[in-house]
């Protein structure tokens, strides 16, 4: 855990955060897509992924990416992991809408996690 934090600690933001190729790398790597993104053969040889992201889903690019629909994700994903039923945690960084990565850990059985660093915390002691 300490090194996979002082991994994350080096990573700078570059303003695409292409969430599909990620996560269809992460399905290919597990066994359930092949190279060519067709089924792949057998069993996952993962149970587990675990998703960090900064930011809304984008297309590839990197410069000028445009955000994609996150239920095109969705989709995909649930499709992809109907016969694998691999375990999706998903952690945001400083995200505004959470609606993706809340709904990719809830429809695969994961945890969802909020980390907010840059923002304010909110004041649970707060007076109304």
């Amino acid at each position: 855990k300490r090194r996979a934090r002082l991994d994350i600690d080096k990573v700078q933001a570059a303003g695409a955060t292409f969430t599909l190729g990620a996560l269809r790398e992460a399905f290919t790597v597990a066994g359930v897509l092949s190279r060519s993104g067709t089924t792949g053969s057998g069993g996952p040889k993962v149970d587990t992924i675990v998703l960090l992201s900064d930011g809304a889903p984008t297309d590839s690019k990197i410069q000028n990416a445009k955000l994609m629909d996150p239920d095109v994700i969705l989709n995909a994903v649930r499709d992809w992991n109907k016969n694998a039923c691999i375990v999706i945690h998903t952690i945001a960084v400083d995200v505004d809408d959470n609606y993706f990565l809340r709904t990719l850990a809830l429809q695969s059985g994961g945890k969802f996690v909020e980390r907010n660093y840059t923002k304010k915390p909110k004041n649970k002691n707060k007076k109304k």
